[in-house]
C-alpha cells in the first residue's frame, strides 16, 4: 500500500452498494493511482472480485450482471475470478481475462501495455 491518503469514492451515495465485488475494482485504482500499474489499459476494462488476505482473488456473487453492464457500456474486457469464468462466458461480445490473484493481474497489466 502506497504511505500517501488515498480517497475513493462510491458515488452516487444513494445507491447501496453490497457485497465483497468492490473489493478488485477498489485495489486496481489504488494500485493505478500510486503508479504502480499502468493507467492506459483500465479504460476499457471491468474488475469484479473480492481479495482475500493471501491477496488471491475469489468469486462473487452477480459476475453476470457485472459482464452484461461492462458490455451495455462498450468495454472490451472482464477481469473475474477463476472460480467466476463459467458464468461470465454466458456473455458474448466481451473478452473474460480469468484472475488468481492479485500478482497474476499486476504483471497481466503491465504485460499489455509494454
Amino acid at each position: 500500500m502506497p504511505t500517501k491518503r488515498i480517497a475513493l469514492n462510491l458515488a452516487p451515495a444513494d445507491i447501496p452498494k453490497d457485497g465483497s465485488c468492490y473489493d478488485l475494482p477498489m485495489t486496481v485504482a489504488i494500485l493505478a493511482a500510486s503508479q504502480q500499474i499502468p493507467q492506459t489499459y483500465l479504460n476499457d476494462s471491468i474488475f469484479t472480485g473480492e481479495i482475500s488476505l493471501n491477496g488471491n482473488v475469489r468469486p462473487v456473487r452477480g459476475v453476470i450482471n457485472h459482464v452484461e453492464i461492462a458490455k451495455r457500456h462498450k468495454l472490451k474486457r472482464a477481469f473475474v475470478p477463476v472460480d467466476d469464468v463459467d458464468q461470465a462466458c454466458l456473455v458474448n461480445g466481451i473478452d473474460i481475462i480469468p484472475i488468481n490473484n492479485l500478482q497474476e493481474l499486476v504483471k497481466l497489466l503491465t504485460d499489455q501495455v509494454k
